[in-house]
């Protein structure tokens, strides 16, 4: 998200707002299988931190949300991005080490965490379609909602 204030004169005046939101969970298959996998390993809701991720799935939605915030000339749009990562298991390991999920692993020895994200990462391929871990690698879609808006002050 990004907000800038523009100076007088300028063609964008006051401040233009700026925010990309995930849309469903089941619109980029990569997150969707890795929350399947979390709750299959962890247990049911596990995933809620990273299904939170996704909770505006309705672009007009998202776009009727700004405007309540008092923005106007709301513009959204859905785009789909290719995301590329040098294997499931580097995806996984992302996931559970460097975002808010990394307290599952916290009281975990290094043995425990390298098997449960072992375990969780073949989860995660197993529910995935075969062209998108072709040579080890891991590509995906991931769709998000693109928006921008103007306020003035």
């Amino acid at each position: 998200m990004y907000i800038t204030d523009w100076p007088d004169g300028s063609p964008f005046h006051g401040y233009v707002f700026g925010l990309c939101v995930y849309s469903a969970i089941e619109r980029t298959p990569a997150a969707h299988a890795f929350a399947k996998a979390l709750d299959r390993r962890f247990g049911p809701d596990t995933s809620s931190i990273k299904r939170a991720e996704h909770i505006l799935p309705n672009a007009n939605e998202v776009g009727e949300l700004i405007v309540e915030q008092g923005f106007h000339e709301v513009r959204v749009c859905t785009v789909t991005k290719t995301i590329k990562f040098p294997s499931v298991g580097d995806y996984v390991r992302f996931q559970l080490v460097a975002t808010p999920m990394a307290g599952l692993l916290s009281e975990m020895n290094l043995r425990e965490r390298e098997e449960a994200i072992e375990a969780v990462a073949a989860g995660t391929k197993a529910l995935l379609e075969p062209d998108m871990t072709r040579d080890g690698e891991l590509t995906f879609p991931q769709e998000a909602h693109v928006v921008l808006a103007r306020r003035t002050r």
